[in-house]
């Protein structure tokens, strides 16, 4: 997964119960939050993660006018995956055919 961060200067106001009171951006690593100071937390990464998928959506839109090219284009692609799968039903009928008739000569 990606990791998120928030500017260091919005969580000033968060304060942690369960570490004397003290403000969340002067704690350790793993350090125990409260309930309270931890839904704060969570919702500035929400927040800032709405933020980014905005700014990327307003991006894919000011460039869908864009051309563009696709390499390996899926049409290659399925024409050769059928007739791949149709080599292998080819060989697979074949296979079925030779079973069947040395069981016959048994």
């Amino acid at each position: 997964g990606k990791e998120y961060g928030v500017p260091f200067s919005s969580t000033e106001g968060i304060f942690n119960s369960l570490d004397l009171n003290r403000c969340v951006n002067s704690s350790r690593n793993f350090q125990e939050l409260s309930e309270e100071a931890g839904n704060e937390l969570c919702k500035l990464i929400d927040d800032d993660i709405a933020k980014e998928y905005e700014r990327y959506q307003s991006i894919l839109a000011s460039h869908a006018s864009t051309p563009f090219f696709v390499i390996g284009s899926s049409v290659s692609a399925s024409s050769s995956s059928s007739s791949s799968s149709s080599s292998s039903s080819s060989s697979s009928s074949s296979s079925s055919s030779s079973s069947s008739s040395s069981s016959s000569s048994s």
